[in-house]
């Protein structure tokens, strides 16, 4: 977004002309003051002479965007040139760094002036100490000197001072994936039809043992989430290849039982995300047991199901901590559930808890990372029970 900063003095006639110089005098101190803050430098050029630039600054602020923070108070302007060349092969990397993982810096760059579009940016959520930014050098071969302007933001920064950097990188070799070809073949795309809500996001789906599959979708924190069921079981008379015919199975987390179709339904005990987990019976005609989780933002709610689904028994708060993000679980055996989550935002940890009796209870916990990241996804090796973050 282009910025234009001005001001104006309007003196009345009353004034003194000392009063006039004196106000003068402290807008100017205030100016002097804002540009220490400034990058330093604030510009820099690279070439194949020079394939590095580094710079400091020094911002901070809180509930800061790039459309309302203040250059030299809030946010920081670094113009960066890229001299005429041969970059074959290279690239552009801009990077950011600083110390105080809550702090959160977004990194934005430019094309010719900060009203310019951005063609490249990071602004990644914390805890984390760095943003990076990537931009191509395309036409490599680079006739006339480009401009980019590099703009870091104090989105929610105390006082403190961050590092910055320019450098020319090797641009990765393409990759060749390896795969067999005609192997994999999959369905046409099948719309689910949920009743009542407009759509459902973040979908999650699990197949268990005996070919019924589960398809969870949530509406958002406190509607809940929504659940499906399709019979892929070869074996039975309502096998269903081409996934034509899915079950609703309603709310699992819903605080009451109600009936899907009743427009005037209360909440759910979340609607944050879902995940699904299955347990796997020795014996040939036990029906697995359906794990459902779902997050309520202060907790994690978790459903069990006997009977696929057509039933459940709701614990509506199993985390230890609160402040709960991104729970996903993973089954084991005929009746553990591993549960994986962070906890609290947005400095967090990473939490794991064990449940013995297919998620209803988790008493057993273990701290997997206490120094706050962001959870990938949890498994379990069923040879031997190792448990995989």
């Amino acid at each position: 977004m282009s910025r234009g900063y001005g001001s104006r003095i309007r003196v009345g006639a009353g004034f003194l002309a000392r009063a006039v110089t004196t106000s003068l005098l402290i807008a100017l101190a205030s100016m002097t003051a804002e540009s220490t803050r400034a990058a330093t430098p604030s510009s820099g050029s690279l070439s194949n002479v020079t394939p590095t630039q580094p710079w400091t600054g020094t911002v901070f602020g809180s509930n800061v965007d790039e459309s309302t923070c203040v250059d030299g108070t809030t946010c920081d302007v670094y113009t960066l040139t890229l001299e005429p060349g041969d970059y074959t092969g290279k690239r552009i990397s801009v990077g950011i760094s600083w110390l105080v993982p809550t702090n959160d810096y977004d990194l934005y760059v430019h094309a010719n002036t900060l009203g310019g579009g951005v063609v490249a940016q990071s602004a990644g959520p914390p805890p984390q100490t760095s943003e990076v930014a990537t931009i191509p050098i395309d036409p490599p071969v680079v006739v006339a000197a480009k401009v980019y302007v590099v703009h870091v933001v104090s989105f929610a920064v105390a006082p403190g001072t961050y590092n910055g950097s320019a450098a020319l990188v090797a641009t990765p070799a393409p990759r060749t994936a390896t795969y067999l070809a005609g192997t994999l073949t999959f369905s046409p795309n099948v719309s689910l039809y949920c009743p009542i809500t407009v759509r459902d996001g973040e979908p999650s789906l699990r197949v268990d043992v005996r070919g019924n599959c589960y398809v969870g979708g949530i509406r958002g924190v406190p509607a809940g989430v929504d659940l499906w069921r399709i019979d892929l079981d070869p074996n039975s008379a309502t096998f269903d290849p081409n996934m034509l015919n899915a079950t609703y199975l309603g709310q699992p987390d819903a605080f009451l039982p109600q009936d899907p179709e009743d427009e005037m339904a209360g909440g759910a005990d979340g609607g944050g995300d879902i995940d699904i987990a299955v347990s796997f019976p020795t014996l040939p005609g036990d029906i697995p047991v359906l794990t459902i989780v779902s997050l309520a933002a202060a907790n994690i709610s978790s459903a069990v199901s006997t009977d696929r689904g057509d039933n459940f028994l709701l614990s509506p708060a199993t985390a230890i901590a609160p402040a709960d993000d991104r729970q996903w679980i993973e089954a084991t055996g005929t009746s553990t559930v591993y549960m994986l989550y962070r906890a609290p935002i947005p400095a967090t940890g990473l939490f794991v808890q064990r449940s013995d009796d297919n998620g209803l209870t988790y008493p057993v916990t273990g701290v997997v990372n206490p120094s706050g990241t962001t959870p990938g996804y949890i498994d379990v090796d069923h040879a031997n029970g190792t448990v995989y973050v």
